[in-house]
């Protein structure tokens, strides 16, 4: 578990699977994922059993839980791992609508470079986003990540960024 004043991220667990579910098909997310289709339940609990880790499956999804209740309130992934690179994707999703825009994503972000930099020890970590997410860039340009390119996927425009370790 890493931690701050007010949230802390932690590994996905069984009784994450309804807001798991809740999350990964609510389609007004699908605008700034990859996803197109719905989650089945057996999809998500399989997921949420199966004990990712960075090093072992190139994937790893931590829980954004509220530091008082322990409360999940969103979710961050590190995915698309480069053992050679040393380098992986990150995405965010604040799920808990009424909680956005509150800093809770700069503060798990944060937490999660901490932990890639110093635990992981990756070098690079990226972030591609929709051109139109303003949100989005404004949280990554917050905590330095650094536009490097647009590129097209799924018929969108994508903007492209990097932070590498100060190390």
């Amino acid at each position: 578990m890493l931690a701050n004043q007010k949230i802390f991220l932690r590994e996905v667990i069984l009784t994450d699977v309804p807001i798991l579910l809740d999350w990964e098909n609510d389609v007004e997310n699908w605008e700034v994922s990859s996803t197109t289709a719905p989650f089945s339940k057996e999809e998500i609990v399989f997921f949420a059993a199966s004990n990712q880790h960075i090093y072992t499956h190139g994937q790893m999804r931590f829980m954004i839980c509220f530091e008082g209740n322990h409360k999940p309130i969103g979710c961050i992934d590190l995915f698309e791992y480069d053992a050679k690179l040393k380098k992986a994707g990150v995405g965010i999703l604040i799920g808990e609508k009424e909680l956005r825009n509150k800093g809770f994503a700069t503060q798990a972000l944060n937490l999660l470079l901490h932990l890639s930099f110093n635990q992981f020890n990756l070098v690079t970590i990226f972030a591609e986003i929709d051109k139109n997410n303003s949100s989005s860039i404004c949280l990554f340009e917050k905590c330095n990540f650094k536009f490097v390119k647009d590129n097209f996927r799924n018929e969108k425009i994508m903007r492209y960024y990097e932070i590498k370790c100060n190390k």
